[in-house]
């Protein structure tokens, strides 16, 4: 069974590209990659916060997720 993985980007542009190539590279190496809501064995949240805004988005999201999937 392939570990399922999410990863999921916050913030620049820099990071959408860098989750990106990460998932490919998961995939590449046997892992499943699964989207944000589905259950996952490890969970990468990559952030990138400039603002106060953007920093409680960021904890919003951690939180969530760590509900979602303890």
């Amino acid at each position: 069974m392939p570990l399922r993985v999410s990863v999921t980007a916050l913030g620049c542009k820099v990071n959408y590209a860098e989750m990106a190539d990460l998932a490919g590279r998961l995939a590449a190496a046997g892992c499943e990659v699964v989207a944000e809501e589905d259950p996952a064995d490890v969970r990468v949240l990559n952030t990138c916060t400039v603002t106060v805004a953007a920093d409680a988005t960021s904890r919003q999201r951690l939180r969530r997720l760590r509900r979602a999937d303890p």
